[in-house]
């Protein structure tokens, strides 16, 4: 019969605890700024009278939202720096996407980075601005999780009810 050295056992068990700990409380953070992210929306929805029937959260930090009834687009960036946005969309004709890239090459391919994604809300008064919401900026991160898409479907269903 094996036997185990309990020395061995509460060591290896120490271990695992020690490896596995930085992984559990990086997931418990993220999901507190995930409920932080969903009360704030929750919280923006009903200081203007809106209920959104979609609503989306990405890395944490972002959230939209969508009434169309009243035909109001809520949007929250909580970092780097935390903005909010109120949207009603019949003060806009169209919404673009902006995605713009960086481009670097080695000796036999081109590779197009994604350095920042946007949507951009046109008025149909020319005196306003543009209103830009950030979808991803290469700044923050290094990667893309999805973005493109996401941007790309807001757009498309923005465009549907703006018209």
């Amino acid at each position: 019969m094996l036997e185990i050295d309990p020395v061995i056992v509460i060591m290896s068990s120490i271990l695992t605890v020690a490896f596995c700990l930085p992984f559990a409380y990086q997931m418990r953070k993220n999901n507190n700024k995930e409920v932080l992210l969903k009360a704030e929306i929750t919280s923006l929805a009903e200081s203007s009278g809106a209920k959104p029937e979609i609503t989306e959260f990405w890395r944490q930090r972002y959230a939209i939202g969508l009434d169309s009834s009243l035909g109001v687009l809520l949007y929250l960036q909580q970092e780097p720096k935390h903005l909010v946005q109120t949207l009603d969309l019949k003060n806009f004709k169209k919404v673009n996407i902006t995605k713009i890239f960086e481009e670097t090459s080695d000796k036999t391919h081109v590779h197009k980075l994604p350095e920042y994604i946007s949507l951009d809300f046109i008025p149909k008064s020319p005196e306003d601005k543009n209103v830009v919401l950030e979808i991803y900026d290469g700044e923050e991160f290094s990667d893309l999780q999805g973005e493109t898409v996401l941007a790309e479907k807001w757009a498309a269903l923005l465009n549907i009810l703006i018209r």
